[in-house]
């Protein structure tokens, strides 16, 4: 696939992928490496418990380091109410605190994108999945985001504090976690949804869309919180008429603005629509860690 040396490259690569920059940046990671694309994935999903460790042991150990420097500031500023942060922006700068304590004493440490920057992204990555619920998966994709602005950074400049100073290293940390904390959130599927849909709410969470061609088979891969009525096929249907070139590649957003059935494209047929598999949450004791695949026997290229 095309690579990327630019914020604007990254998102017009994902915009012509219908997908999300940092499944665009899992992509290129599995094509350079050699490795299959789950296999990547699943290799950057397991960092994501040592952030949670990290900023866990940093949060419950007071003690100062051996220098003397550092220890309970973590703990104190996210006991303590503030009168200038919002709840979600003190626990994101508690948890950096937390990750950069558990750095200075020689806990696991967590260099992301450097060891001087250490609690920048898995802080807001925390704080915001905490604020948005989200899934695992969400906290992948955001992290793969994160590090496709790490590459973009050190390709152009340098994320290393040697050779620029704190804002090559907390600078970039902060431009990847912006990156991937803007990427999480909801959308209101109205414009997607069939008149008889009884679902109270139209509003849902889209954790990854990709299109691909296989020979003559074009693959559309969904993956959600939950699907409303005739979701998938409305998706499609107007999927379909971007890439024939009968609307432009904007039209999507415009219609998940307007929430307006009667804008987007007919429902495309029913021909080809599997489910594919479901998540269950961690907690049940289900075998897999609660993901049931069940992906439908086709004849690809």
């Amino acid at each position: 696939m095309k690579t990327y040396h630019s914020v604007k490259e990254l998102f017009a690569l994902a915009e012509e992928n219908h997908c999300s920059p940092g499944v665009i940046a899992c992509r290129l990671e599995s094509e350079e490496s050699g490795k299959d694309f789950d296999e990547v994935w699943e290799k950057m999903k397991k960092t994501i418990p040592v952030f949670r460790q990290s900023i866990q042991r940093g949060l419950a150990d007071t003690k100062k380091s051996a220098s003397g420097l550092v220890g309970g500031d973590a703990n104190a500023i996210f006991m303590r109410e503030s009168r200038f942060l919002s709840p979600v922006c003190r626990r994101a700068c508690a948890y950096a605190i937390a990750t950069a304590e558990a750095n200075a004493k020689m806990f696991r440490i967590v260099a992301c994108p450097t060891a001087g920057s250490c609690g920048i992204v898995p802080a807001v990555l925390a704080a915001v999945a905490e604020e948005e619920n989200s899934t695992l998966n969400d906290v992948t994709r955001a992290l793969f985001t994160a590090g496709a602005i790490g590459r973009i950074t050190a390709e152009n400049a340098s994320i290393s504090g040697a050779v620029g100073g704190c804002q090559a290293e907390c600078g970039t940390a902060a431009a990847m976690a912006a990156a991937a904390a803007c990427l999480a959130g909801e959308h209101d599927f109205t414009s997607f949804r069939a008149a008889e849909c009884q679902a109270k709410s139209p509003v849902r969470l889209m954790h990854s869309v990709s299109v691909q061609r296989r020979g003559e088979v074009v693959v559309f891969d969904f993956h959600a919180n939950a699907f409303l009525h005739h979701m998938i096929r409305n998706l499609v249907g107007s999927l379909v008429f971007v890439g024939k070139g009968r609307r432009p590649v904007g039209w999507m957003a415009e219609l998940l603005a307007a929430r307006d059935r009667s804008l987007a494209a007919p429902t495309f047929a029913p021909d080809g629509l599997y489910l594919c598999g479901v998540d269950y949450p961690p907690q049940w004791p289900l075998p897999g860690g609660g993901r049931i695949i069940a992906p439908p026997q086709l004849l690809l290229p």
